[in-house]
């Protein structure tokens, strides 16, 4: 009876570990209705369709994260696949080919978007007499999961018109009735951030904005950070200014406005006072140089921010702004170039290597050697016992 027992006993235990490994490949759509009890057995992170263990790093998304037991934490590197586009009040673009340009506009526009079915929407309020700045920004990463950053609020997010809390623990989006979607979302440096299925991340931090996207996927993408690209010029580098008339940029950006919601046109007259204003004024120039002198910003930076900067002074002075205005938003601007000198240092190289992503393939196939090893384990461990037993059977008989 014992042999009988020992030879079964291996077969059970085999069962149970195939079990296992079928647990072990439950997909995202069951790990996002289980997670809270299944984090704890699994030990890994999970993200569109895809199963990684610790250690394991999500790349596509732009900005890097790493899994650590079964939650995702933030490496603060951007990859080196993706670039980058930037708009700041009020509002002034960097586009994803290096160029800089101003853009007023009080309506709703795209930013980086593929048509209406993913990507990024701006819509900008008056400011400042004649300028215009950030309102609410659209982040659409399918038709079931849109997210809405609001200028008034930076420590929440609207996820399909729920509100959603966003702490400095990365967390999948939820909508009412506990609905989860495929968006990663935390707050980094004063900033939320958003990651999503469509390669593209977002950092919004109420005075400006940063847009991710993997190069692969640009030229599916239209709106207004496409300066260089859709004005027909090449990449220029970082911070050049966009070799184009204002009253060109002006007519290009209405026709990226998004269909069905505007009221109005856009306000054109108030270009030429801003224009004469920057370019006369010697004492703006060159308190503006002043204010960004500390900093470690690059000499284009440093002269992009200059230019934005005697644009905003400007407006202000003309708008009636009083000093005390004035000097908040001056501690606004730094904080801004601080911003953006942390994306530049903390985006990798072009020459750095990539890390291997572990997708739900990669993990079958750890699973199966893992199940391999351990079913060989048992079979040699009974098969000795089966061995020792027979020949004490023997011995005694």
């Amino acid at each position: 009876m014992w042999p009988k027992v020992i030879i079964l006993l291996p077969l059970l235990l085999a069962s149970g570990v195939t079990a296992q490994s079928t647990t072990l490949g439950t997909t995202t759509e069951q790990l996002s209705t289980t997670s809270s009890s299944q984090s704890t057995t699994l030990g890994n992170c999970s993200f569109d369709g895809g199963i990684y263990w610790t250690g394991d790093k999500l790349e596509d998304s732009c900005l890097i994260l790493e899994c650590v037991g079964d939650t995702w934490q933030p490496t603060g590197s951007i990859s080196n696949n993706c670039s980058m586009c930037s708009l700041r009040n009020d509002p002034h673009f960097t586009g994803f080919y290096g160029y800089t340009y101003d853009f007023h506009g009080f309506l709703e526009y795209y930013i980086a978007m593929d048509i209406d079915a993913y990507g990024v929407i701006g819509d900008f309020h008056p400011c400042n007499a004649f300028a215009s700045c950030l309102d609410i920004i659209t982040y659409k990463d399918d038709a079931d999961t849109i997210i809405t950053f609001d200028k008034d609020d930076g420590n929440s997010i609207l996820v399909n018109g729920e509100s959603f809390a966003v702490n400095n623990v990365v967390q999948n989006v939820q909508s009412a009735g506990g609905v989860v979607h495929p968006v990663l979302a935390w707050k980094q440096g004063g900033c939320i951030r958003v990651v999503g299925t469509r390669r593209i991340a977002v950092s919004f931090c109420i005075h400006d904005m940063y847009i991710w996207a993997e190069n692969a996927i640009l030229g599916d993408l239209a709106g207004l950070c496409f300066g260089g690209r859709d004005f027909g010029f090449r990449p220029a580098g970082r911070f050049q200014r966009l070799p184009a008339s204002q009253w060109d940029i002006d007519e290009w950006g209405q026709s990226l406005q998004v269909s069905g919601n505007n009221t109005g046109p856009l306000e054109t007259t108030t270009v030429p006072p801003i224009l004469e204003c920057v370019t006369e004024d010697e004492q703006i120039y060159f308190e503006c140089q002043g204010l960004f002198g500390e900093t470690s910003a690059s000499d284009g930076l440093h002269e992009a921010a200059v230019d934005f900067c005697k644009v905003d002074l400007c407006a202000m002075t003309l708008s009636g702004a009083n000093q005390v205005e004035i000097d908040a938003w001056k501690t606004k601007m730094v904080v801004m170039l601080d911003n953006t000198i942390e994306v530049i240092n903390n985006t990798l190289p072009p020459d750095h290597p990539q890390t291997t992503e572990a997708p739900t393939s990669e993990l079958n196939i750890r699973q199966s050697v893992y199940v391999a090893i351990v079913l060989i384990t048992i079979y040699i461990v009974f098969f000795i016992i089966i061995m020792h037993f027979n020949l004490i059977c023997i011995t005694q008989g």
